[in-house]
């Protein structure tokens, strides 16, 4: 079985490594932390425009279809900064209202 990601992962994988090393900074990450709402829309936006929140969502649906392999990817890089939004739950929310479940 081969565990390695596809071009495609690891160029997502580069894309979204580069913003959250360039934008989601430890000080930007406790500024959040201490908000009133502990979100930043800023970055909900830049989630949004790099298919975060369309990768789990089937293709019919107006998604991208990601797989597991591509959600680990996304999961592996929010946690290596420890991103305080829930895209886990909105991810697994999208996913299940996409597909009716």
């Amino acid at each position: 079985m081969d565990f390695n990601f596809t071009d495609e992962q690891q160029q997502f994988r580069d894309a979204l490594r580069r913003y959250l090393d360039n934008e989601y900074t430890f000080d930007a990450r406790q500024k959040i932390v201490a908000s009133k709402d502990g979100v930043d829309a800023k970055h909900w936006t830049a989630f949004t425009e790099l298919g975060l929140t369309a990768l789990p969502a089937p293709e019919a649906q107006g998604g991208l279809d990601g797989g597991p392999a591509a959600m680990l990817v996304v999961m592996q890089e929010l946690g290596r900064v420890l991103v305080v939004e829930p895209y886990w739950a909105t991810a697994v929310g999208i996913g299940s209202a996409a597909t009716g479940g």
